[in-house]
């Protein structure tokens, strides 16, 4: 069930290379919230702007009644975001999409996450921990001044491997480097990913090649949030069309995904 609550900002900090993390104290929605699902939160009390933006849920404490949402000032709604302060209110939809399955059966996750992808990762990353199953993080990001949100996925019990583009921290270079160095022995049991589609694509044809199955969260530009506006839709694979796929939308039948379903146009 979809709701409106009035999200309390707690904290809204930068944590380098224009990302933010902020804090919202908003009980319905993290008594509710699954690991991939998002809110779609208004960035001011007027019309302007008049879209709603969308924000993979980070983290949430059910406990303290607190969610947390990472997001990149990338125009003119998240430089609004970006100037809030502790104490302010925003309004909020949620949950929203589809969420990843983490009541499987298997022993060992592989997580990557690739820029604003990461955005969905570290609440999954702590539920596969607390089930007992051992995860391994791969993070891409532009430079080490993000580095901040590597100690979150330490801080949840998963190993961790970086990747960026300027080298100042683990590897320099993209994260699917990661996957061309793995050997067999090192394979996982699932894939979970998100990150841009180039990314997505790396995973896919990588995952296809090792017979490992995943799940990935698409990034798209969403107008409403709920299925109404068709803004978002992709390309998925569907055995009731004759052309073998179809649309769905990544709002509502997303933005997770099976691994092996999605069409992506290279």
């Amino acid at each position: 069930m979809i709701f409106q609550e009035s999200g309390l900002i707690a904290a809204n900090e930068s944590v380098g290379d224009r990302f933010y993390r902020m804090a919202l104290f908003a009980p319905r929605t993290a008594s509710k919230v699954k690991p991939g699902q998002f809110i779609h939160l208004k960035c001011s009390d007027t019309a302007d702007p008049l879209l709603r933006r969308p924000f993979s849920v980070y983290d949430w404490d059910e406990k303290k009644k607190m969610i947390t949402i990472l997001y990149a000032v990338v125009g003119r709604g998240t430089e609004m975001m970006s100037k809030m302060k502790s104490g302010e209110k925003v309004n909020l939809m949620a949950p929203l999409g589809t969420s990843f399955s983490i009541d499987v059966n298997f022993n060992e996750a592989l997580v990557i996450g690739g820029g604003c992808g990461i955005g969905p990762l570290l609440g999954l990353v702590k539920q596969l921990v607390k089930k007992g199953i051992e995860t391994t993080t791969l993070l891409g990001m532009q430079t080490g001044q993000t580095s901040i949100l590597i100690d979150d996925f330490l801080l949840a019990g998963a190993t961790v491997k970086v990747a960026t583009n300027d080298g100042s921290i683990g590897i320099k270079g993209h994260v699917t480097e990661f996957l061309e160095n793995t050997e067999k022995k090192e394979k996982p049991d699932f894939v979970y990913a998100c990150g841009p589609n180039p990314m997505l694509v790396s995973v896919q044809k990588w995952a296809r090649k090792q017979h490992i199955p995943g799940e990935i969260s698409i990034e798209e530009k969403m107008g409403c949030g709920t299925g109404a506006c068709l803004s978002c839709a992709c390309r998925i694979q569907s055995q009731d069309n004759e052309d073998g796929w179809d649309y769905k939308r990544v709002c509502v039948e997303g933005p997770v995904f099976s691994l092996e379903e999605v069409i992506f146009d290279e």
